[in-house]
């Protein structure tokens, strides 16, 4: 479990040292390198695509351990770690990336690595088209998780012919469903065999006498049946809007409008760069706004324009929300404001448990995310300007 839980290795006193004298990203590199191992197991990519990243944006600070271990210059407690992980040909691959001047593809750094086991679907998307960037397909095999509840057990993979299904049948659990749109209301719950394919629905578990139902807010589309059981793709949360002033903004559109800017502004895939809009009237002022939050994973990228990017993001969103629109032609909306910072900054703000938690330790074990939208103010959570 070591090899796909680097944890299990930081929590020893000897490597958490080393995690505060070269940082989180050299120490799995150092890691990675040692044990080559044969899969990774990542809940979220975004953990992957970061760390990944972060090799490219700092290649020689991710490499110093590695040329400290070559060197010898390393103390007996990490040397004993080392020992009881490192597989064949460590020591040659170490020594090719300590003199490689430049970031050595996936393939060098661990060339055992065959497959990646990650969440796929969502929100996610973006994480796994730059994961592929680093680990394209026709090298590494993809094994997704479609969906996993902290609270329960969505979905089973079951391969049918060869095709991956994912059925809400997981041993004590019940399962229960609303229609996309409607109410939290028991009278309209649906249990699993009247599912039609084709349309949304929201998930509600409990256990397997129904006693306590939870609504995991969590949105799938019916792709059929396998022996009357739903064959489900999550899509979403539900429930991610914001409005000022009648805009309705949702989750959903604004999914729409970063992918459309992604293709336009192809620095944002380069850098890594994730997309957050959240919701700013700052005390004292009248005029609601939204800020967009562009969080990059290292050194912010000189080509990126983010006020570019917010000028279009608006455009689109123009077309998409006719509500919208109409709120800023009036003058009761005000024009979306870029702001650029790094993405573990950004994750401190966004996220309520990472505050007050050491930056390295929380970047080592996060699976901390960017939704497309927040719904508290700019300020309520602290971010700057």
């Amino acid at each position: 479990m070591g090899l796909l839980m680097p944890t299990r290795h930081v929590i020893r006193p000897e490597v958490a040292a080393l995690v505060a004298r070269y940082g989180p990203t050299a120490v799995r590199l150092w890691l990675l390198v040692l044990s080559d191992p044969g899969l990774l197991y990542c809940t979220n990519p975004s953990t992957l695509a970061l760390f990944l990243a972060s090799l490219d944006d700092d290649w020689p600070a991710a490499t110093a351990l590695i040329r400290d271990h070559i060197a010898g210059r390393l103390e007996a407690g990490p040397l004993r770690v080392a020992r009881a992980i490192a597989s064949s040909g460590w020591e040659r691959r170490a020594r090719r990336i300590a003199s490689s001047p430049v970031a050595l593809p996936a393939a060098e750094l661990a060339p055992g690595l065959a497959v990646y086991v990650c969440w796929d679907g969502g929100y996610v998307r973006p994480y796994l088209d730059q994961v592929r960037a680093y680990l394209p397909p026709e090298r590494f095999r993809q094994v997704p998780m479609y969906s996993m509840s902290t609270e329960t057990l969505e979905t089973v993979l079951h391969f049918d012919g060869g095709e991956p299904r994912y059925l809400a049948m997981a041993p004590g659990v019940l399962y229960e469903f609303l229609p996309e749109d409607a109410p939290d209301e028991t009278a309209r719950l649906l249990p699993p065999g009247a599912l039609e394919p084709g349309r949304v629905y929201a998930m509600v578990v409990s256990d397997g006498y129904g006693l306590r139902r939870y609504q995991t807010e969590d949105l799938f589309e019916c792709r059929g049946r396998v022996g009357g059981v739903p064959d489900l793709r999550f899509l979403r949360r539900r429930g991610l809007t914001y409005s000022f002033t009648g805009e309705k903004l949702t989750d959903a559109q604004l999914v729409e409008a970063y992918a459309r800017v992604r293709e336009e502004f192809p620095a944002l895939a380069r850098a890594g760069v994730q997309l957050a809009m959240i919701p700013s009237l700052p005390p004292g002022e009248r005029l609601p706004s939204y800020r967009l939050l562009l969080a990059h994973p290292g050194a912010r990228p000189e080509e990126l324009d983010g006020t570019a990017v917010a000028r279009r993001v608006d455009a689109h969103l123009a077309t998409i929300n006719r509500e919208l629109a109409e709120k800023r032609a009036s003058g009761r909306l005000g024009p979306t404001l870029a702001v650029v910072m790094r993405y573990d900054a950004a994750a401190a703000a966004l996220e309520p448990r990472a505050r007050g938690v050491d930056a390295s330790a929380r970047a080592w074990d996060s699976q901390f995310k960017l939704l497309p939208l927040y719904r508290r103010l700019w300020h309520e959570h602290g971010l700057p300007g």
